[in-house]
C-alpha cells in the first residue's frame, strides 16, 4: 500500500514537471508581448432625446494596448477592435462613461483613456414663426403686393438655450428681376432678436414654399428700345451692323391714358457713320414721340442707352493682268513662258482700291537650276499693302522657263 501511494506521489511530480517544461517551452517558442493600437475610433450609442452639449470638444479615437502571443499579435490589426461609449440611457447631466472594448481574437486588451466624460442636456421643442423677408425690390414700374409662405409655424429643436435664443425664422427673397408672380422654395435661417443668425438648432423641415405676388404699375409701362443707325452714311468700302446695345427696354411714367398712345418700339437718337472706319462703342438718348405734349411723360429708366457698332472693310477682289515675270538667281540669259501673267487679290477693299499697277509684282527664282527648261511656281509681291497669303493667286500657277548654258 505504501508503494503504491509513493509510486502514485512521483508520477504526479514527474507530470507536472513534464507540465513546466512544455509551459517554458511554449512560452519561448511563443512569448506573450503588448502592442499598441492608436486612433482606433469611437462607436457611440446616444439617446436621440439627449443633446451632447461637449461634442466638439469630445475625443473620437482612443489608444488600445492589445496583450496576446507573438503568434496572435502578427495577425491582428485595428480592425480586430471594436470601442464602444454608450449613453443611450443617461439622465442630463455630467457622466464618465466608460469605453467598452472587444476583440474577436485571443487577447487582453484595454483602452487610454479608459473612459469619456460627456454633458447632456434634455432636448428641446419649439415652434417659431415663417417670415419673409425681401432683400432686394422689385424693378421700376413693378410693385411687390405681398408674400405668403405655405407654413407660418415651423418646429425647432436644440438645447433650451439654443431654442429661446431663436426668436424667428427668415425666409429671405430677391425681387431685382421679379416681374411676375411666382412661387418658390426659399431656405429657413434662424435668427434672434437682433437678426444675428443662429446655429446648432435642427429644424423640422429646412425649405418653405413662399408665394409672391407682383403686379405692374398702372403709371409705368416697359417699353422695348431701338438703336437707328444711319448704315447709308458708311465711309466707302465698309460695311457696318449692331452688335449689341443695353439697356434694351425703357421704363415710361406718366398716365394710363398717356401710356397707351405710345409706340411698340421707342427710337434712339440716330448714329452717323461718317467718317467711321473701325468699330466702336457709343451711348445714345432715346427719344420721346413728338406727338405727344412735353413734359407729360418721363423715362425713368433707360434714358440713355449704350450702342455698339461693329464697322468692317468690306472684302472685295481686283484683278491686275499683264504683270511682267522678273527672274531672280540668275546672271546667265532665262527665258519665261508666258513672259506676262495675271494677279488676282482679295482682302479689304479700301485696301485694293489704293493699289496701283507699279505695287504688284511677279518674280520666278531660278537660283541652283542647271541649263535647260523647268516649271517654276511665281511669286507674287504687293508693296504698300498687307494681303493674306491666301488672298494672292497667280494666274497661271506655274509658268515654264528655258535657262541657256
Amino acid at each position: 500500500m505504501r508503494r503504491v501511494s509513493s509510486d502514485a506521489v512521483w508520477f504526479g511530480a514527474a507530470l507536472a514537471l513534464a507540465f513546466f517544461v512544455w509551459v517554458i517551452a511554449t512560452l519561448q517558442a511563443d512569448p506573450v508581448r503588448v502592442a499598441v493600437f492608436n486612433n482606433v475610433p469611437i462607436q457611440t450609442v446616444e439617446n436621440d432625446a439627449m443633446i451632447l452639449t461637449n461634442r466638439a470638444g469630445l475625443r473620437r479615437t482612443v489608444t488600445v494596448n492589445v496583450r496576446a502571443r507573438e503568434s496572435v499579435l502578427q495577425l491582428f490589426t485595428a480592425e480586430d477592435i471594436t470601442v464602444r461609449a454608450d449613453w443611450s440611457n443617461l439622465a442630463p447631466g455630467t457622466h464618465a462613461v466608460p469605453l467598452e472594448v472587444t476583440t474577436a481574437r485571443r487577447a487582453v486588451v484595454d483602452t487610454r483613456p479608459a473612459q469619456l466624460t460627456v454633458t447632456l442636456e434634455q432636448r428641446q421643442a419649439r415652434q417659431k414663426p415663417v417670415l419673409v423677408e425681401v432683400l432686394t425690390d422689385t424693378p421700376t414700374g413693378f410693385v411687390h403686393v405681398g408674400s405668403t409662405p405655405e407654413q407660418t409655424q415651423i418646429l425647432i429643436s436644440g438645447t433650451l438655450a439654443q431654442v429661446e435664443a431663436v426668436d424667428r425664422l427668415l425666409a429671405r427673397i430677391d425681387l431685382n428681376q421679379a416681374r411676375a408672380s411666382f412661387t418658390d422654395e426659399v431656405t429657413l435661417i434662424p435668427v434672434d432678436v437682433n437678426g444675428v443668425a443662429v446655429s446648432d438648432v435642427a429644424l423640422s423641415q429646412s425649405t418653405v414654399a413662399v408665394a409672391v405676388e407682383i403686379r405692374q404699375r398702372e403709371d409705368v409701362l416697359a417699353v422695348p428700345v431701338s438703336p437707328q443707325i444711319d448704315y447709308d452714311s458708311v465711309p466707302a468700302g465698309y460695311v457696318a451692323r449692331l452688335d449689341n446695345f443695353a439697356p434694351e427696354t425703357a421704363t415710361v411714367r406718366g398716365s394710363p391714358a398717356l401710356l397707351a398712345l405710345l409706340p411698340e418700339i421707342l427710337d434712339t437718337v440716330e448714329i452717323d457713320l461718317s467718317g467711321r472706319t473701325a468699330s466702336f462703342t457709343e451711348q445714345v438718348a432715346v427719344e420721346l414721340p413728338d406727338s405727344l405734349p412735353a413734359g407729360t411723360l418721363t423715362i425713368l429708366e433707360g434714358q440713355i442707352i449704350e450702342v455698339s457698332v461693329v464697322i468692317e472693310a468690306r472684302v472685295a477682289q481686283r484683278q491686275f493682268d499683264g504683270v511682267p515675270v522678273q527672274v531672280v538667281g540668275s546672271t546667265g540669259e532665262v527665258r519665261v513662258i508666258p513672259s506676262r501673267v495675271s494677279v488676282i487679290l482679295t482682302g479689304p477693299q479700301p485696301i485694293l482700291d489704293a493699289l496701283e499697277p507699279e505695287d504688284v509684282a511677279v518674280t520666278v527664282d531660278v537660283t541652283g537650276l542647271p541649263p535647260g527648261t523647268a516649271d517654276v511656281q511665281p511669286q507674287a509681291i504687293i508693296t504698300g499693302a498687307q494681303i493674306p497669303a491666301d488672298g494672292v493667286r497667280v494666274i497661271p500657277a506655274a509658268v515654264g522657263v528655258i535657262i541657256v548654258e
